[in-house]
């Protein structure tokens, strides 16, 4: 048992140099990314580009409910042929 203890202490002081500098170094990169990323503004462009996606969510639903309503609407002016086309090539949309 004390030959476990005295490895573990030579480990330990032979390695401390090395988990302080690795301290350090993982330290200053966090300081100099945080800087990188506000001089380019990336954090702000991603920010924005996330507003952008949502808004274009946003308009997607939209237009997928217009265009269904109307889809409803017009489908009660096409013919029973034309419709039953029109389902089928859904259909086959839906599978590809």
């Amino acid at each position: 048992m004390d030959i476990f203890i005295n490895q573990m202490e030579i480990f330990f002081t032979k390695s401390h140099p090395v988990i302080m500098g690795l301290a350090i170094f993982v330290l200053v990169f966090l300081i100099f990314r945080e800087v990188i990323l506000w001089y380019w503004r990336i954090n702000e462009n991603t920010e924005s580009l996330q507003r952008i996606a949502d808004s274009l969510e946003v308009i997607a639903a939209a237009t997928d409910f217009l265009a269904s309503d109307i889809d409803q609407k017009n489908s009660k002016k096409i013919s029973p042929k034309i419709q039953t086309a029109k389902v089928a090539d859904t259909k086959e949309a839906k599978r590809a």
